[in-house]
Formats: structure tokens, sequence, C-alpha cells
């Protein structure tokens, strides 16, 4: 497939946009880092919103071609960039894709390779630390947690996923579960991820994966003294960015 592309370079200062917009049928706007920022010589503290804002500047500039435009992000997870949904019709993550990573990134664009995939980390906002010390676990007082080493965790749940790929085009998807611990427990984590398969799907085609979990392993916390904590209770399951979830009571016999 032969494409024509037109360039143009939008410096930091200010928002520069052509005409040619208005001439070509699609748009792919690609943020990045310069020299001077990413090597953040002498640097105690770098802030990257005046570049984001300048983005979103961009962005609203084309906005005669918001059902055309293709946003290739470097800059920070997309969880954070959820309002760029508003002026673009896509959004790719690229991170630090290397030598090859222009290649890729046609590929995704163009069609040649739908991928599928999660990272296995967490991004904060910066002022996460201004608000809660990083070292702070601290947990309340519950009458229902019991310590995993004095359980027999013999016991699993079992159930079932449907995953349908309605798109054109077979792709990997990356199912992930959460466990969600009781809600009247205070200071532990919102959720954690307890099981993952990547699935391959056909286009139009459906998919019914199968999940064994262990009680002990998939729904403990941890208090400030490094102890494994089961609570007993309502917990909750949870598939994916909360595409499905349901209840699991769990009741701990002899405690």
């Amino acid at each position: 497939m032969k494409v024509t592309t037109k360039y143009s370079l939008a410096c930091k200062k200010e928002v520069r946009t052509s005409n040619f917009i208005y001439e070509v049928k699609v748009v792919v706007l690609v943020e990045a880092l310069s020299e001077e920022e990413e090597g953040q010589q002498g640097q105690v503290h770098f802030d990257i919103r005046p570049i984001q804002n300048h983005i979103l500047l961009l962005q609203r500039s084309f906005s005669a071609k918001r059902d055309q435009t293709v946003l290739v992000g470097h800059l920070q997870n997309l969880e954070q960039r959820k309002g760029d949904s508003n002026h673009t019709q896509a959004i790719l993550w690229a991170g630090y894709p290397g030598q090859e990573g222009g290649r890729a990134i046609a590929d995704v664009i163009f069609g040649k390779h739908n991928p599928g995939g999660r990272l296995p980390l967490t991004w904060y906002p910066s002022n996460y630390t201004d608000t809660l010390p990083m070292t702070s676990m601290q947990l309340r007082p519950h009458d229902g947690l019991v310590k995993i080493e004095d359980l027999k965790c013999d016991k699993d749940i079992e159930f079932e996923v449907e995953f349908r790929n309605n798109g054109r085009r077979d792709g990997t998807e990356t199912a992930i579960v959460y466990s969600i611990p009781p809600k009247n427990i205070k200071g532990v984590q919102i959720k954690q991820v307890v099981g993952f398969k990547s699935v391959f799907i056909h286009a139009r085609k459906t998919v019914t994966v199968k999940f064994v979990l262990n009680v002990c392993k998939s729904f403990f916390i941890v208090n400030y003294n490094a102890y494994r904590l089961l609570p007993s209770g309502q917990h909750t399951i949870m598939i994916g960015d909360k595409v499905l979830s349901f209840p699991v009571q769990i009741k701990i016999e002899g405690h």
C-alpha cells in the first residue's frame, strides 16, 4: 500500500499548524521529549505538565479533524490521558519503543499488527507522595483477619469468562483478573492483580477462558508488620477495567 505523507514540526514554545490538515485524510500527532528535557541535566524536579498542556493545545487546533486524528504518546500513562479522547479518535501509547519503534508504530496505525497486552507496573500522579507516604501500609483493627500461615489454603474458586472480538481483525486480548477486599477494611489496596491470561481471538469470534483462583493467594492483604492476612466477608472479583465484576463471600471456619 502506497501512502502519501506530509510532515509539520510543532515546536515547544508555540502552537503551529499548517493548512495541510484540511488536505489530508488522517492526522498522526506524535508527542515526545526534546534532548534537553530527556537529559534532565542538573534538574532536581521535572514537571511534565507544561509539555502536556502544549500537546493539548495542538490537539484542539486539529479539532476539524477529530475523527481522523491519532495521538501517539510517549510521555505518560493512558489512565491520565483520558481527557485527550475528546480531541482524538485513537490514542496509541508507545513509551520508549527503541530503534524499530517507528516501524512498529506504523504497523499498528496501518493495521499490519493488532497488539494486545498490559504493562505490569503502576503509575502514580505527581502529588501522590504529598498526600500519602510511600512507606504507609497502616491498617485499622479488623476482627475477621486471620494469618495465612494458620490456614490450610486448599480452597479454590473457579469461573469462566467469554471474550468476543467485535473488530474486523484478529487480535490478542490480555484478560486481567483483580480482587477487591471488603469495604469495611481501611488502608488496604484498592485492588490487586490475582490472575491473567493472554487470549488470541479471531475477528467476530468468541473465546471462553477459565480461571482458577486459590482463596489464600488471591484474597489476602498485608498489614504493617508484613503479615499476610485473609479477611472474611464479601470480596469482589473484577475482570478488566470494570468490564465485569461479581461478589465472593469468604467465611473462615473455626476462626
